[in-house]
């Protein structure tokens, strides 16, 4: 859907717990560019998405 919509950056949160952080996009995939930003997934660290 991403690619369909011309989307540059996809920023998501929702994976259902540590079990699914090894199937979740994270970097560039076909010109677009993912972040999980899910609390446990960023062990409770905030990070600048934008500048």
């Amino acid at each position: 859907m991403a690619e369909a919509y011309g989307a540059e950056q996809v920023i998501y949160a929702h994976c259902h717990g540590q079990s699914r952080f090894h199937d979740s996009i994270e970097g560039r995939l076909h010109g677009i560019d993912y972040r999980l930003v899910s609390g446990d997934y960023l062990m409770w660290n905030p990070v600048r998405i934008l500048s």
